[in-house]
């Protein structure tokens, strides 16, 4: 009876990591693919990095796609890998700056501009990006090669790691005209 253990009140935040996007310009995605995310200043739900769950994806695609919002010329999507361990859960609304201040993440069912659920993590090497896609603005153009029936890769990842040269082809087979390119 003394000597039985006490049972904790409270249970301890289970960490979860889920799959999310986000939508921004090409170069803000270029900057995100070296650096990773940098939290806004501010938002509906306080600063951090905004997101939405896999469900909701489409949301994340048409802020890509809405270059006034985001002041680029092309969108892109980034599919990303969140973890937090101690999320706030609202049903809807905003959350000002300095609220919930002891948790990582707030996901709110809706805000006062957007019917669609979304995500803020309060810190940004909470997400980590792997994989993005140019969904609006100028046209994907061929591959340089001639005779190459592919787009050439438009991926901000793939601009970061190659050299200037190798933009415009859609591999680096078809830029050094490899036939299997």
């Amino acid at each position: 009876m003394g000597n039985a253990a006490a049972t904790p009140t409270t249970a301890e935040p289970k960490t979860l990591t889920f799959t999310a996007y986000h939508g921004t310009s090409w170069e803000n995605a270029r900057h995100i693919d070296r650096q990773g995310f940098k939290p806004s200043g501010s938002g509906l739900l306080g600063p951090g990095v905004y997101v939405v769950g896999e469900q909701d994806k489409a949301k994340a695609e048409r802020f890509a796609k809405n270059s006034q919002r985001h002041g680029g010329t092309d969108g892109v999507l980034i599919k990303s890998e969140v973890t937090v361990s101690n999320p706030k859960y609202l049903k809807g609304g905003n959350a000002g700056a300095g609220a919930y201040a002891g948790h990582d993440a707030i996901r709110t069912g809706h805000t006062t501009m957007s019917p669609n659920p979304e995500w803020v993590i309060r810190n940004a090497k909470n997400v980590k990006p792997v994989w993005m896609e140019k969904v609006s603005g100028s046209k994907t153009p061929k591959c340089k090669t001639p005779g190459c029936k592919y787009a050439a890769n438009d991926n901000p990842s793939y601009f970061n790691q190659k050299a200037a040269v190798n933009h415009g082809y859609c591999c680096e087979a078809c830029r050094i005209g490899h036939p299997c390119g």
